[in-house]
């Protein structure tokens, strides 16, 4: 038996215990984004194709398509108020941080070419879906959702 009293297999504690894993999850994302080029870089996976769809333009267009998407992960059901609050929250530190490695802050961040990982194809992709699927956070029965929404 598992910790909530119930046999091995796929279980509702299980799911459960998924549910919550997934803000803490999220935030990790988020508050650490700025090092990803170089996470993968020394984990030797920096040209990994790490797409979350055929549309995916790179990993930063990846995460942020990942955690706006308004269901889970199999697209069937919607994520609970208190993590879609956690996830718009931590797209816009993905967002800010595909800013800083992008292009177009080359001159102004004195950043070299090897910092630079986000193109701006990529980066043009991430606001265009930031835009279409904030919208629909912008619709949500929940207040903090909804704030976090609109001032994104």
């Amino acid at each position: 038996e598992n910790e909530v009293g119930e046999s091995s297999g796929h279980s509702e504690g299980e799911r459960y215990i998924l549910s919550e894993v997934l803000p803490a999850a999220a935030w990790i994302v988020g508050e650490y984004s700025h090092l990803l080029p170089e996470a993968l870089a020394e984990e030797g996976m920096d040209n990994i194709d790490s797409q979350y769809d055929s549309s995916s333009k790179g990993i930063y267009h990846s995460l942020i398509q990942s955690l706006t998407a308004p269901t889970d992960a199999a697209g069937i059901n919607p994520l609970p108020c208190d993590t879609q609050a956690v996830f718009v929250q931590n797209a816009m530190k993905v967002f800010s941080a595909a800013c800083h490695h992008s292009y177009q802050t080359d001159g102004t961040q004195g950043m070299d070419a090897n910092e630079l990982s986000c193109s701006d194809a990529e980066l043009n992709a991430c606001v265009v879906t930031l835009l279409k699927n904030l919208v629909i956070y912008m619709e949500s029965p929940d207040v903090e959702v909804k704030e976090r929404a609109f001032t994104s």
